[in-house]
């Protein structure tokens, strides 16, 4: 068995305590003896004393000094004293015991008349004087020597250390076996645990009865060995189902890095990317948990571009499988479409089955034309992008009303477009952003994001960068709770080139003109057409859609209406096709008058007048359901 640092200290402390109380003891015992004795040699000296002065009397009249000396010799034989005189009335010795004559101490203490009692410290003497007859006749002294005082203080010191020490030995033997009782469990114990912690927790068949035995004393220590044992099984227990749980989490982590590593798959490593020679991405996502319900998603179709972000209620595994839901609706739905408000209604109709948990997604969506730069987007309850101008100034996307997807299938979400400037971006992100919290508990909330985005970057990579290190210096001490998405779209100075010929669509909403003038001033930049040949080109065209546009559908049905520019050498050509209702500009527009007063022309026919007289040639077909006009313009 281990040895007990414990009783050995205690042991120690005892030994101490035990030879301080028996110090104590022997001196106070020793100085109270010594003091007794004094008093009882004080006492027997003085009877004797007085017991010679009376008896010396009757001899000091009759002048008989030989009987006094015989008397005194007497008294001598008395164990303790020392010597005997006597002094007449006029301080001279008269008779003494000293032998063969007084010390020289004696004729010097008579004539400094002493007190009744002198103790001399040199000798070590204890004088006691009694007078005769009041002093008429003399004194009489007796010397007594301490000496045996000391000799019974001495033995009476030692017999009292004897006893003291045996009583103290027994006391500590037995004191020691009590206390070796008493820790000899809790060694045990201690042992006990110490093993418990070098052997995760696990006990012996031997230590398990070694703690049934403890049990049995009838005191503390067998009540805190029954209540470890409870608590040892208990723990047993406990570490039994805590294995079994860390089993399952450690299941449930892997599957978790799986589904991980799926989301991101299916999302696509985060980076920039550049889309065009002008339209650049660059993309961040940071799951406050393993899995997240935050994405993003960049996809290109022909000539468009679509992006998605989006941020799923919620967290953990229910949310990324809605993000997933989310995710793949939206892309089975661009491979066929192409419109942003038919897109996003489909897809909120299908997230809309079976949703029992009620989750919902904010979503933004936009479809962007690389070549005219015109998106239109969607905003279903999302946080508004931030549009960053060549300036620096910021501003947010004007919102379109459109409510989370996932809640009400009869939802229709409208969109709305805008023309994208050169040296402009987007920062398009999720509410982890902007409702990130530092160690104050403070929101960062809008305006520091727009001061941010308001800094002066050298690229899109530069944005990102500053925009996330400013964002993990905010939310730097704390841990984050929300999943955070950035999604940057940069338009560069630089503009896409455009074939010769080229085809593009719009429509059939007068607002598109402003999509095809935009087109019609590229092409004309990149292929060295004049300003002037511009003007006059819009003007044919602006007349020429515009009429299709109002007139053309006897449905309000979406139609595309189509344009093909080609240069060569001094000409251009251009052919509009539509496949609105027939109508042949050249013989059913109205003829015009133009020496009849305005009151009296026709309406309409003026606006084909001015084409006509714009261009070299116009020429128009129907062909496959479809009004095809072809124009043919110098320009040089």
């Amino acid at each position: 068995m281990q040895k007990s640092s414990l009783l050995y200290k205690l042991n120690i402390r005892m030994l101490i305590i035990f030879l301080l109380v028996a110090i104590s003891i022997c001196i106070l015992v020793s100085i109270e003896f010594y003091f007794t004795l004094k008093n009882e040699y004080i006492s027997k000296g003085s009877a004797i004393a007085k017991s010679i002065a009376d008896s010396s009397a009757d001899f000091l009249v009759t002048k008989d000094i030989s009987l006094i000396q015989d008397y005194i010799n007497q008294y001598q034989k008395i164990e303790g004293i020392n010597n005997i005189f006597l002094t007449n009335e006029k301080n001279y010795l008269i008779a003494h015991s000293f032998s063969p004559k007084p010390q020289d101490y004696v004729s010097h203490y008579i004539q400094s008349n002493p007190t009744k009692i002198t103790f001399l410290k040199d000798d070590f003497l204890l004088l006691i004087r009694a007078p005769i007859l009041n002093g008429s006749l003399g004194f009489v002294y007796i010397e007594m020597g301490l000496t045996l005082i000391l000799k019974e203080l001495l033995i009476t010191i030692l017999e009292l250390i004897i006893t003291v020490f045996v009583v103290g030995m027994i006391g500590l033997f037995f004191l020691s076996r009590f206390t070796f009782s008493i820790l000899s469990p809790l060694n045990q114990l201690n042992l006990i645990t110490q093993k418990m912690s070098q052997s995760d927790f696990q006990l012996s068949h031997d230590e398990l009865n070694t703690l049934k035995s403890i049990q049995r004393l009838n005191n503390e220590i067998g009540s805190f060995s029954y209540v470890f044992e409870n608590l040892y099984k208990k723990l047993q227990i406990y570490l039994k189902e805590l294995t079994q749980i860390t089993q399952k989490q450690a299941a449930i982590d892997q599957e978790l890095a799986i589904a991980k590593n799926i989301q991101m798959n299916l999302l696509g490593t985060p980076q920039s990317v550049e889309i065009t020679n002008n339209i650049s991405v660059s993309t961040f996502i940071e799951p406050a948990k393993t899995i997240g319900g935050d994405f993003y998603d960049v996809y290109e179709k022909d000539n468009l571009l679509f992006i998605t972000i989006g941020d799923v209620s919620g967290k953990g595994v229910s949310a990324a499988l809605f993000m997933a839901a989310t995710l793949t609706a939206i892309r089975s739905k661009i491979n066929y479409q192409n419109d942003p408000s038919d897109i996003i209604t489909e897809v909120n109709t299908q997230l809309c089955i079976n949703n029992d948990n009620m989750l919902f997604v904010t979503v933004f969506f936009a479809v962007i034309d690389k070549t005219t730069l015109e998106m239109n987007y969607i905003n279903a309850g999302h946080p508004s992008p931030f549009l960053i101008s060549e300036d620096q100034n910021v501003t947010e996307l004007p919102m379109t009303d459109g409510i989370v997807l996932g809640i009400d299938d009869t939802s229709f979400f409208h969109s709305k477009k805008i023309l994208l400037q050169n040296n402009t971006y987007i920062l398009m992100y999720t509410d982890g952003l902007t409702e990130s919290q530092n160690t104050d508990l403070s929101l960062l909330g809008k305006e520091p994001v727009k001061q941010w985005c308001s800094q002066s970057v050298s690229s899109i990579e530069a944005f990102q960068q500053s925009l996330i290190s400013n964002w993990n210096l905010f939310c730097k001490g704390i841990e984050k709770v929300d999943d955070c998405t950035t999604v940057i779209l940069k338009i560069s100075g630089m503009n896409t080139l455009i074939t010769n010929p080229i085809k593009i669509h719009f429509q059939n909403d007068i607002q598109e003109l402003i999509k095809l003038h935009h087109v019609l001033e590229i092409y004309c930049n990149q292929h060295n057409i004049t300003k002037p040949i511009l003007n006059s080109l819009n003007i044919v065209l602006e007349e020429l859609i515009s009429n299709t546009i109002y007139y053309g559908y006897e449905d309000h049905e979406d139609h595309l209406i189509y344009v093909t520019i080609e240069k060569n050498d001094a000409l251009a050509t251009i052919i509009v096709e539509d496949d609105g209702i027939p109508f042949n500009p050249l013989q059913d527009a109205p003829s015009i008058d133009l020496e009849a007063d305005i009151e009296d022309r026709p309406v309409g026919g003026l606006g084909i007048h001015i084409v006509k007289n714009m261009v070299q040639s116009i020429t128009y077909s129907r062909e496959n359901h479809k009004n095809i006009i072809t124009i043919v313009k110098e320009i040089t």
